[in-house]
């Protein structure tokens, strides 16, 4: 078992981007990202509270709930920008890895380092059709380097 935290986009939200992506593509798109780590304790280390040296537990959630209020805006932003960068159909894919990637960093930052190789099991994955399993597989999430 692993830790998993699921975000979708609704098309509703973003109504004149997707409705401009599907006349000039005409696919109709509806991704979803899955961040999580791979690691079988991954959700006992994430839902206990310990003392860790480095780190703290709730670190997937706390991420996710710090980035929740700007991902949207910067969602829309990052889109339309990947779109007149020639990125078409798969303008919103590249938002949502971005943001994802963003999320997962914050994310990693807070994995206890005192529980083995967890942070080594950080993931995000973007799927098709909001979940169907068929998707673009899973990417390694890029930490970036801290003074820690």
């Amino acid at each position: 078992m692993s830790l998993q935290i699921k975000m979708t986009v609704d098309a509703a939200q973003f109504k004149r981007l997707m409705k401009r992506m599907r006349k000039l593509t005409g696919i109709s798109v509806d991704p979803e990202v899955e961040l999580g780590y791979g690691a079988s304790y991954a959700p006992s280390v994430h839902e206990k509270n310990r003392n860790y040296k480095v780190g703290e537990w709730k670190f997937l959630q706390t991420a996710v709930d710090e980035h929740k209020s700007s991902y949207l805006k910067n969602l829309a932003k990052i889109a339309k920008l990947n779109f007149k960068r020639g990125m078409g159909i798969n303008s919103l894919d590249g938002a949502m890895l971005e943001i994802g990637n963003n999320i997962m960093e914050s994310s990693i930052r807070r994995t206890p380092l005192d529980t083995g190789f967890l942070r080594a099991t950080a993931y995000v994955a973007i799927r098709k059709g909001g979940g169907s399993g068929k998707g673009k597989g899973r990417f390694p999430a890029r930490p970036r380097k801290t003074g820690k």
